[in-house]
């Protein structure tokens, strides 16, 4: 794999992960309403060919744009908590055993074979971070390491073969109960 795309990737996972992992802070929220963010942001994917990644930045950036940090970083709050932690009237759960099943369940059987893939990477969840292994922000944890890391087979068996598996479902459901008014976990979900 060209070792420019695998750094590009990585930077990527990194930044979803930070964007699903909590609460998205008034500061990133600051940083991100910079005029250089997102013309990078926009200018990353233009022309890449996935049209869906390209309108989630969009999306993204034009919700940036639209108030105050202070009053953006507010409604962030409450649709992370209405979607993420079930506090809303359509919750999202951002986990791989909830998405394959069907059910509102985490730590299913599917987790076992998941912790094989971080026992192969010979990484372990931070402990400092309470949500499980399978929350969508760990699982991009583990494929920005494995990128930077160099480790391409696993990388890809696991994007294959666990990553691929459940994450378009996800984003379909947070497409699908994402507020309509608030267009960033729209945008998000899109550049997922």
């Amino acid at each position: 794999m060209d070792s420019e795309l695998m750094k590009t990737r990585a930077k990527r996972y990194q930044f979803l992960s930070t964007l699903y992992r909590d609460e998205i802070p008034i500061e990133l929220i600051t940083a991100m309403q910079r005029p250089e963010f997102q013309e990078g942001l926009n200018e990353a994917v233009t022309g890449c060919g996935f049209i869906d990644l390209m309108s989630g930045a969009k999306r993204m950036t034009e919700f940036l744009q639209s108030g105050p940090p202070e009053e953006l970083y507010q409604q962030l709050r409450f649709d992370y908590a209405d979607l993420f932690l079930n506090a809303g009237p359509n919750p999202v759960f951002p986990y791989e055993s909830a998405i394959r099943s069907g059910e509102p369940v985490v730590m299913q059987e599917s987790v076992f074979d998941l912790r094989k893939y971080f026992r192969k990477a010979g990484v372990h969840k931070n402990p400092d971070y309470k949500d499980l292994e399978e929350h969508i922000a760990v699982q991009m944890e583990l494929l920005r390491y494995l990128l930077d890391q160099r480790n391409d087979e696993l990388y890809l068996d696991f994007f294959k073969n666990r990553y691929c598996k459940w994450v378009p479902a996800f984003c379909d459901q947070l497409m699908a109960s994402a507020p309509a008014e608030n267009s960033f976990y729209q945008g998000l979900a899109a550049f997922t």
